[in-house]
């Protein structure tokens, strides 16, 4: 893996091309301060970081054979079932607190004479309760590309970051996948919204159309059937603004997605995340991105408030840098930002 850093992102790039050839993939990229006399002074510099894609190396014993790793599942061992049972017995009693209803898991029992709320304090500082958690969580990982083109659109109110939220998508699967992609914008409301998508295809060399009716829209997926993805960007509104809905409704029956992502900001109320799910569940989405996730505290009463949606999680979001700052969500990586933002927050009390 080789660093290049530039003035601008456009600049680093071509550095990349130069130095490694258009096969290269993009790894990470981060915008640093250089230069300067004792900290003044300083500018913004673009570093990439980037590396050419190569086939996995087998990986053999001294004996010269191929190692092989296999994975197991075994049951719980008898000694451990209680304590089992007291760790599904307390997440049970926090879900009716919160007024989310239980999960039932095989020898768990829901114990109804506890006090939820008082449990959402003491499941924070109970490891094994948040990785439980966890467990009961449906996550769906990665945009499936079987089908091509792969047809995902992003949803959910003014604010939740889905235009920075599609542009790392469009960096995942351009730079560091080489899939071939096209961005469609129906978000032509917000002022700089389509600014910011043509900077970005000029710079990272992708496609982009603009669909400023649900007419536009289905032509543009229509004449677009050669690419490996279409990712397609949407208006915000309200999750209470019928016309907003009304408007997004029909650029999505045009589209036809084969995934539809609702993106919900983790900084939000438990109450908040209910009522858009609620709303936007009769836009047809059908899993979730969590953005802000570093700005967020008590990420457990975040998740549990889309358990009774049913819908899986598929990408967690973290911070601006594009590619990056994504990552498809699994039942560890939601037990550890968990982990990691509760423990943040008891530290700090």
């Amino acid at each position: 893996m080789q660093r290049f850093e530039a003035d601008d992102m456009t600049s680093a790039l071509d550095k990349v091309r130069a130095m490694m050839g258009e096969e290269a993939m993009i790894v990470r990229s981060r915008t640093v301060q250089k230069g300067g006399l004792f900290g003044l002074a300083k500018r913004d510099r673009v570093e990439v970081c980037a590396a050419l894609d190569e086939p996995a190396a087998e990986h053999k014993n001294g004996n010269g054979q191929e190692d092989r790793w296999e994975g197991s599942s075994a049951a719980a061992p008898d000694q451990t079932r209680h304590q089992l049972q007291t760790l599904n017995s307390k997440l049970d009693t926090l879900l009716l607190g919160l007024g989310v209803g239980t999960v039932h898991c095989p020898g768990s029992e829901v114990s109804g004479n506890g006090n939820g709320k008082a449990l959402v304090g003491e499941i924070r500082h109970d490891e094994q309760a948040l990785r439980r958690l966890a467990a009961q969580l449906p996550v769906c990982g990665e945009i499936d590309m079987r089908e091509k083109p792969a047809t995902v659109a992003v949803i959910g109110p003014t604010g939740v970051g889905k235009t920075t939220t599609l542009l790392k998508l469009a960096g995942e699967f351009s730079l560091r996948q080489g899939k071939q992609l096209t961005l469609v914008t129906a978000d032509t409301f917000r002022l700089g919204a389509v600014e910011q998508l043509k900077a970005f295809a000029k710079v990272f060399r992708v496609g982009l159309r603009i669909a400023l009716g649900p007419e536009e829209m289905a032509e543009a997926v229509r004449e677009l059937r050669d690419q490996d993805l279409i990712l397609i960007d949407t208006p915000g509104g309200g999750q209470r603004d019928h016309v907003h809905q009304s408007q997004v409704e029909a650029f999505l029956r045009a589209a036809e997605p084969t995934e539809t992502h609702l993106v919900l900001t983790a900084t939000s109320r438990p109450s908040v995340i209910k009522e858009c799910l609620k709303v936007f569940s009769a836009l047809n989405a059908d899993r979730i991105i969590f953005t802000k996730l570093d700005e967020a505290a008590r990420l457990h009463q975040i998740f549990v408030a889309t358990l009774s949606s049913g819908l899986p999680i598929s990408y967690l979001g973290y911070g601006q840098d594009i590619p990056g700052d994504l990552e498809a969500a699994t039942e560890e990586k939601l037990a550890e930002v968990m982990l990691g933002t509760d423990s943040e927050e008891i530290a700090s009390t």
